[in-house]
């Protein structure tokens, strides 16, 4: 799953420590949703994982949109996604990742 914050303010945590803060229009779990994506695009549904990068805790109550993989392909499939702003974000938030 991809997650948007629509609402509210959160950080990630990595070994207990704030490395970034996020709000409103700000994502999470891009690395393991590209993964997801190659692997089902690739029909490799256990073959990889994405370990977690960082841990996400909300700081005000915060209000989340999220989107399947399944979902996303769905939309997307008949569009080249490398035309879409938001896998080009995705890709490069990623990219030190895979």
């Amino acid at each position: 799953m991809q997650y948007f914050i629509d609402q509210g303010e959160a950080v990630a945590l990595s070994e207990r420590k704030v490395v970034n803060k996020m709000q409103s229009g700000d994502y999470i779990g891009e690395i393991a949703f590209l993964v997801t994506c190659m692997n089902f695009l690739k029909e490799e549904w256990c073959c990889h994982s994405a370990s977690r990068t960082v841990d996400v805790e909300a700081v005000t109550p915060c209000r989340m949109l999220e989107i399947s993989v399944r979902d996303f392909l769905k939309v997307f499939q008949s569009v080249s996604l490398r035309d879409f702003k938001f896998f080009r974000i995705l890709s490069e938030s990623a990219e030190t990742y895979l």
